[in-house]
């Protein structure tokens, strides 16, 4: 690719393992592409599980939802990483021949923005948890506004709920976006120009990192919070070791690489695959959680569906 200068510069190949299988000459990673299978099958997997049953409770047949037990976010956040897993079936598949390396690098790109997705929706599900699930006046689950109007459709099952929400844009939600779109604005000016291409790469670099960083500093406020309603301590282990696994999010394999040892691990991986298979294994803690977190705010989400019923019963009669 020494032809123009782009992102593939500060990158390299990953080797051949197990060596002597000239993966690199044909450009085929069977090792590399079975773990991204396993990203693939994983993300969609916990994205469809997460939407069906841990995104709502279930009340006399019909669906009850709120900001306390909603995990919309971390459904985007699986069905990102299966895209991030189908883009590196191809990628590594051989299906793209050594002479198209502008297409390679198209799907090098789409990836590089996937991954920057994934990291920005990981820091909104945290922010979300912290938000509406333990920095709040209020019992995590007791959304009055909300539980009102869908327990009136619960009396009547004709009557139209309301679908109108305020939405407040708060400043952090800004900055974070803005930290995401600042980074794929990098990875386009380096993909189009060829002027300033080593600012913009530490740059879109820096970019990732910053996210990483928000991440964290989410981390720390959810298990280091004191008040009454946080999750419990196992809760918390779970998603400190899957925060952990998912660090390694802040590079592209490829430039992974270049810090990595060329060497094979146990004959068939090389230290890029180990890497991916540790972030996939981020995938089960983090989804660990959001089930016991689901589980804990659902009792207490039915508990006041159920009072509110009641209390409207007993109005009406």
């Amino acid at each position: 690719v020494a032809d123009y200068p782009r992102l593939y510069y500060h990158g390299e190949q990953i080797p051949d393992c197990p060596p002597g299988e000239n993966t690199v000459a044909h450009n085929v990673y069977p090792i590399t592409i079975g773990i991204y299978s396993l990203w693939l099958v994983m993300g969609l997997a916990f994205g469809i599980l997460v939407h069906v049953f841990f995104n709502s409770v279930l009340i006399f047949e019909k669906r009850l939802r709120n900001r306390q037990i909603s995990n919309s976010y971390w459904m985007c956040f699986y069905l990102l990483m299966a895209l991030r897993g189908l883009i590196g079936i191809v990628r590594y598949s051989g299906a793209i021949t050594m002479e198209n390396t502008w297409l390679d690098f198209g799907f090098f790109l789409s990836g590089a923005v996937v991954q920057g997705a994934s990291n920005l929706l990981f820091c909104l599900s945290l922010k979300h948890q912290l938000q509406h699930r333990q920095c709040t006046s209020l019992q995590p689950s007791l959304n009055t506004d909300e539980l009102t109007a869908e327990t009136q459709s619960l009396l009547n099952p004709n009557a139209r709920v309301p679908t109108k929400r305020r939405c407040k844009c708060r400043k952090d939600d800004l900055a974070i976006a803005a930290v995401f779109f600042t980074y794929v604005g990098c990875l386009a000016a380096q993909a189009l120009s060829h002027e300033f291409l080593e600012y913009l790469y530490w740059a879109h670099l820096a970019c990732l990192w910053l996210l990483q960083l928000i991440q964290l500093v989410l981390w720390y406020r959810v298990v280091a919070f004191k008040g009454k309603f946080r999750p419990s301590y196992t809760s918390r282990i779970l998603l400190s070791v899957g925060v952990a696994l998912s660090l390694f999010n802040a590079l592209p394999p490829m430039i992974w690489q270049t810090v990595l040892p060329g060497d094979c691990v146990l004959q068939w991986f090389s230290w890029v695959d180990v890497m991916l298979l540790l972030d996939a294994c981020s995938m089960i803690f983090v989804f660990s959680f959001l089930k016991a977190e689901f589980r804990r705010l659902r009792e207490l989400t039915l508990y006041k569906a159920y009072s509110k019923l009641h209390q409207t019963i007993r109005f009406r009669t």
